[in-house]
């Protein structure tokens, strides 16, 4: 409860980490004889953050939890030759976010209620490069990138609760 008096509105750390999703690596014995070599790897970061503000003055209070995450994934296969080495990299990555908000007006009673939750607009980035070195100092490199942006939105909760958010937001001012 202490805690809860001595918060400003300032998001409060709750859960920070990074969690290795995948490390593979493995030789594979290819039909023609020669050997590819394929590593993987993934890793997850998330934070998970909160906040609170109450003002007398306005009688209201608004709680926030903001869920933050990021992903990167890369691969890599090579095919290693004596005048030959070929290969593809493949990487994925984005960041999102997911925020939780809760407005509450005590200034009536009973309290009005309105909950939400929003996911921010986040980039998805795809890049591919495909390369080969051969013995006699020729080389070749080929590199694609695609960005795709995944929109934000506001996330339909129950219609009451749609219902007392009008109520909340058209009485304050």
């Amino acid at each position: 409860m202490a805690k809860m008096f001595s918060m400003t509105g300032d998001p409060m750390n709750v859960v920070k980490g990074l969690i290795l999703l995948t490390d593979h690596s493995e030789v594979l014995q290819l039909q023609s004889g020669l050997k590819a070599s394929a590593e993987f790897q993934g890793g997850l970061a998330i934070d998970i953050s909160g906040g609170m503000e109450i003002s007398l003055w306005y009688r209201e209070s608004k709680t926030s939890v903001n869920n933050r995450g990021a992903l990167v994934v890369t691969g890599n296969v090579t095919v290693d030759m004596d005048f030959l080495r070929a290969g593809v990299e493949v990487s994925f990555e984005t960041e999102a976010s997911l925020d939780f908000i809760t407005t509450v007006q005590f200034s009536e009673y009973p309290f009005l209620v309105c909950m939400q939750m929003d996911k921010a607009t986040f980039l998805v980035r795809e890049y591919l490069t495909k390369y080969e070195h051969m013995s006699s100092g020729k080389s070749s490199l080929l590199r694609k990138q695609r960005k795709l942006v995944v929109p934000g939105s506001e996330f339909p909760l129950h219609q009451e609760n749609s219902n007392m958010c009008k109520r909340v937001f058209d009485s304050s001012w």
